[in-house]
């Protein structure tokens, strides 16, 4: 084709490529394209003018499509994700901010027993660096059993009656886990100092020790409830959501 077009006169050419795109693209836009020459008539492209409706532009209609079944599911899903990231969040933050409340208490513990330690005896900077790093290495005991206690939830749906004979329960067990920690320490260790004289310290403010962690696991129920309230808030919001989607 393109041979014979490059023989042809150089305006003849032109002419005829000029026509052949104007008659794609009357076809592309009307489907149909006549031409008659003599007595030879040349009919381009189908015949569907009777499936071809004009209208006056006061009479089109310019709905948008309807949503398919598939749409709306693909629409709550994603909009459930969103609400399933805020319930995560929250969850998350649970854990969180009771630890990080709980480590501010043992630091406060930390600081009571030493003072009271100090107030007692005279340490050298070795002995002061030696109680310090034992009061440190038990209180990471400790810590490690109120998150425990933390993540089995036995104390969040309890009555205060019922709250109180379990704090009162988590502060023997965590006293005895500080006292065994003491009497573990290694025998040679106790040519630095008297560690025995740590636990009389921890005995003898038992009472203020006691209340750190009582404060630890109240704080703990409140912060509990209040972020699960949050979530049931989150979760009221999706359902909103959905009952004005479906209407």
């Amino acid at each position: 084709m393109w041979n014979f077009l490059s023989k042809l006169p150089a305006n003849l050419s032109f002419i005829i490529i000029t026509l052949g795109i104007l008659s794609i693209v009357i076809i592309a836009l009307r489907g149909r394209i006549k031409a008659k020459f003599g007595s030879k008539i040349i009919d381009l492209g189908k015949d569907d003018s009777s499936t071809v409706s004009l209208q006056q532009p006061s009479t089109v209609s310019l709905q948008s499509p309807k949503r398919t079944c598939s749409d709306c599911i693909l629409l709550i899903m994603g909009e459930r994700e969103k609400y399933e990231l805020k319930f995560r969040k929250e969850k998350d933050r649970v854990l969180k901010t009771q630890m990080t409340f709980a480590e501010k208490k043992l630091i406060e513990i930390e600081i009571l027993l030493m003072r009271k330690l100090c107030d007692k005896v005279t340490l050298s900077t070795f002995q002061h660096k030696a109680v310090y790093g034992l009061m440190k290495d038990a209180l990471v005991s400790v810590k490690d059993e109120i998150r425990r206690s933390f993540k089995d939830n036995g104390f969040y749906d309890t009555s205060d009656i019922e709250l109180n004979s379990y704090v009162k329960d988590q502060i023997s067990f965590i006293m005895n886990l500080i006292y065994q920690y003491i009497q573990n320490i290694n025998p040679d260790n106790r040519n630095i100092f008297d560690f025995d004289l740590v636990r009389d310290i921890l005995r003898d403010n038992t009472s203020e020790v006691s209340s750190f962690i009582s404060e630890i696991y109240e704080n703990a129920k409140n912060v509990k409830l209040e972020i699960d309230n949050k979530i049931d808030n989150v979760k009221d919001e999706f359902g909103t959501w959905v009952d004005n989607f479906i209407k």
